[in-house]
């Protein structure tokens, strides 16, 4: 049984340290924002779970993946907010951070059980991701999200040499289950 929580970060603790088993790798203040880092207790896992805060009122920024092997994906999620009326019905923008509600604990809950639902392409020259293609689910809607990693020079840019060559790629297919597939939260 869940035990009484009155914010976001005893809330999150609660189910990442208690329940699954990670631990605390960093925990920072930047300016208005308290950035807590978690990692899982398993050695060989390379996720990790950052987890933002607004300082002052304690309202859920962003709760995101980070895995070296999945770079589109990092990308991505390094624009995912979370509004204040994210999980209400029907989903709306409002103020940035997430209040500490029960619609909202609900609806954080979902997101920790189900995990990631998606894919990432990545586009590989000479062991480099050149570029990545990244899906994910959102309810019902898929969304796609495109990233690039390469610079070109500019003098190919100015002498019109064609820049996005991408003829001989490798193509690699990451199922993103496979990076973080979801917590215990009962």
């Amino acid at each position: 049984m869940r035990r009484s929580t009155n914010n976001w970060r005893t809330f999150i603790e609660e189910i990442l340290i208690s329940k699954n088993d990670y631990k605390i790798v960093s925990n920072e203040v930047k300016g208005e924002i308290q950035e807590v880092t978690y990692r899982s207790s398993n050695e060989e896992s390379i996720t990790s779970m950052i987890v933002s805060y607004f300082y002052r009122t304690g309202s859920l920024i962003a709760f995101r993946f980070y895995n070296p092997s999945v770079r589109g994906y990092n990308e991505f999620s390094k624009n995912a907010y979370f509004y204040s009326l994210q999980f209400t019905k029907p989903t709306s923008y409002g103020s940035p951070g997430l209040d500490y509600t029960e619609p909202n604990k609900k609806g954080l809950l979902s997101v920790f059980k189900k995990g990631i639902t998606g894919k990432e392409i990545q586009y590989i020259k000479d062991n480099v991701i050149v570029k990545s293609e990244v899906s994910v689910l959102d309810g019902i809607d898929t969304h796609t999200y495109k990233y690039r990693f390469t610079k070109s020079p500019v003098i190919d840019i100015l002498l019109n040499k064609n820049t996005n060559n991408d003829d001989h790629l490798e193509e690699k297919t990451i199922d993103l289950k496979t990076i973080f597939s979801g917590l215990i939260v009962e």
